[in-house]
């Protein structure tokens, strides 16, 4: 699926990514080398991050709860989805991870985080979710939400927003 570029959207700089020799890319830590879905390792070559301009920029996800309209404020450029992503896995107020292994945030928005499955042997490779923002490690406290899914892929996520009113 094609990315469908919007008017409304402010490119961000492009920064740029280093890549292993594998493909991989090192984001350290528990983290350690990620491969990035094909869709977000070509959105990287042509902005840095997103910056929603008009209203369209809300979705559904689909929680195990129910169905929740979320909104997208900015995809973060990538030195933010290292930082974020690290402080998710590297939590300095417990020695747990607030994520579950095998995502990282590539997202903000109003009161969650857009985060994305980047393990490569898992049926949820490329798919993304809303997290709601937490701070207690994962499955416990004011994180036992879980994730809502958004999308299956980068692409559908970004051309699936809309107004909040067509959710």
């Amino acid at each position: 699926m094609e990315l469908k570029w919007r008017e409304s959207w402010r490119k961000e700089p492009i920064v740029p990514v280093r890549y292993n020799s594998d493909g991989s890319v090192p984001f350290g830590g528990k983290i350690g080398d990620v491969f990035l879905p094909d869709e977000y390792k070509m959105l990287l070559q042509q902005c840095g991050g997103i910056t929603p301009q008009g209203d369209d920029n809300f979705c559904l996800a689909q929680y195990e709860d129910g169905p929740e309209v979320v909104v997208l404020e900015y995809l973060n450029n990538f030195d933010s989805v290292i930082l974020a992503s690290t402080a998710f896995h590297e939590s300095v107020f417990h020695n747990s991870s607030t994520m579950l292994p095998g995502y990282i945030s590539i997202g903000t928005g109003e009161l969650e985080d857009f985060v994305m499955n980047v393990d490569p042997n898992d049926p949820a490779y490329g798919k993304i979710f809303a997290w709601e923002r937490a701070g207690d490690p994962w499955g416990e406290g004011d994180n036992t939400r879980g994730l809502g899914l958004v999308a299956d892929s980068l692409n559908a996520f970004l051309n699936n927003l809309d107004e909040e009113e067509v959710f």
